[in-house]
């Protein structure tokens, strides 16, 4: 008898299966790779971003540090020697500790840059006494407070003296006798009204002083113009949202100092003696 061509349906059923098991095989290794790659991810994430941060800032390597209250709006530019160290002081006190994720979030209290920029905590955000936001992080403060009532303070929120933030620092012989004094413009004690106190001093000690209710800018600069002195002031209009600068012709009358053109229906000298050198005189 003869038999017909062999029957290979059980070889076709033998391969189905083996493609079949290859084929599972496959996706599972696809799977194990991502696995992996997202665990070696996080390691990373978890090494660069510790959960444990001591931020440690030299004041001698700061030129100078911006400080933006986003409250109000208003920026100061720190310069002097002594309000860097204590900043740095600060921002060195704190002891940080990894909170929950800050990307897309919105808002901020005061918005800290340090100049020259360097390393990742260059700039921050200091939302409360115990809450700092560095993207993409939120860190709690365990030890180390004092920054925030500090901040507080020199943008007039506080009873204490530590209002004194400076604007701008600069030597000019802004009273034309020949010698040059050095000079700072800070901000004012009042929290209702916007007030910066000019002082000029030479060697060492007080020379002219006086506090001026001013309207609104964000930061106040000094510069010379064909060789006189002027504070220049950032101001934003009201009606298009554009910033612009104010040029302020700054000298010394009856050992008061002036400032030319300003807008006497709200922009005047503020307060007693105690604010202004020539009326304790």
């Amino acid at each position: 008898m003869f038999s017909g061509p062999p029957d290979d349906s059980c070889q076709r059923k033998r391969d189905k299966e083996v493609n079949d098991l290859q084929g599972k095989k496959k996706p599972l290794k696809w799977i194990m790779l991502a696995a992996g790659l997202v665990c070696a991810a996080i390691i990373a994430f978890l090494l660069v971003f510790p959960h444990t941060v001591t931020v440690s800032v030299n004041a001698a390597d700061i030129s100078s540090i911006e400080v933006f209250d986003g409250n109000t709006g208003r920026k100061v530019t720190v310069t002097e020697e002594n309000d860097l160290e204590k900043i740095a002081g600060f921002i060195n006190e704190m002891k940080l500790k990894r909170g929950k994720i800050s990307v897309g979030r919105k808002g901020y209290r005061f918005d800290i840059t340090i100049n020259p920029g360097t390393g990742t905590w260059s700039r921050f955000i200091l939302n409360s006494e115990d809450t700092v936001r560095n993207d993409p992080f939120f860190y709690n403060i365990d030890g180390g407070t004092q920054l925030f009532p500090f901040l507080e303070g020199l943008f007039g929120y506080g009873n204490d003296d530590t209002y004194h933030m400076t604007f701008c620092a600069f030597v000019s012989d802004i009273d034309g006798d020949g010698a040059p004094e050095d000079c700072s413009v800070e901000m004012g004690p009042t929290s209702g009204l916007f007030t910066v106190i000019v002082t000029a001093r030479s060697g060492g000690e007080i020379r002219y002083r006086n506090t001026f209710n001013l309207a609104f800018s964000s930061a106040i600069t000094f510069e010379e113009k064909d060789g006189a002195p002027y504070l220049v002031m950032e101001k934003t209009d009201d009606k298009t949202g554009e910033t612009y600068s104010e040029y302020h012709r700054l000298s010394v009358e009856d050992r008061r100092i002036v400032l030319d053109g300003l807008d006497s229906r709200y922009e005047w000298y503020w307060g007693g003696p105690e604010w202004n050198l020539d009326q304790g005189e």
